[in-house]
C-alpha cells in the first residue's frame, strides 16, 4: 500500500528524531540549561537588556563598564566547552536538515513534473 505524502513525512520525522545527530543536539541543548553555563547566559542576557535600555542615554552616561562586563561574560560563555559543543551539534543538525530538505524537494519535484521545473524557493 502506498503511503500518502503526509504519512511519509511523518515517518521521516519520526526516523529523524532517532538519528544520532538529532539526539546529540538535544543532549547538548540541555547542557546549556545547566549551571554554571545557565547562570552565565542569564547574566549575559540581563546585561544586554540593561545596555539596550540605557543605550539611548549613552551620551549622558558612560556605559563603558557595562559594555566591558558584557564582553567578559560573552567571552566566558564562548569559552565554555558545553557552548562550543552545542554550536558544533547545531551545525551538524543544520547540515543534516539541509540534506533531508534537498531529498524531499527533489522527490517532490520529480513527482510533480520532473527536474527541469525545479522550484528555487530557498
Amino acid at each position: 500500500m502506498m503511503l500518502s505524502m503526509l504519512e511519509k513525512i511523518e515517518e521521516l520525522m519520526s526516523s529523524f528524531k532517532n538519528e544520532t545527530v538529532y539526539l546529540h543536539y538535544i543532549e547538548c541543548e540541555k547542557k546549556l540549561m545547566e549551571d554554571p553555563l545557565k547562570s552565565l547566559l542569564e547574566e549575559l542576557q540581563k546585561k544586554k537588556n540593561l545596555y539596550l535600555e540605557l543605550q539611548p542615554y549613552e551620551k549622558y552616561q558612560d556605559l563603558t563598564c557595562l559594555k566591558n562586563e558584557i564582553l567578559l561574560l560573552a567571552s566566558q560563555v564562548e569559552d565554555s566547552e558545553d557552548y562550543k559543543a552545542y554550536f558544533k551539534a547545531k551545525k551538524s543538525l543544520d547540515e543534516r536538515i539541509t540534506v533531508l530538505n534537498d531529498i524531499i524537494f527533489h522527490s517532490l519535484n520529480v513527482k510533480l513534473g520532473g527536474e527541469n521545473h525545479a522550484c528555487n524557493c530557498r
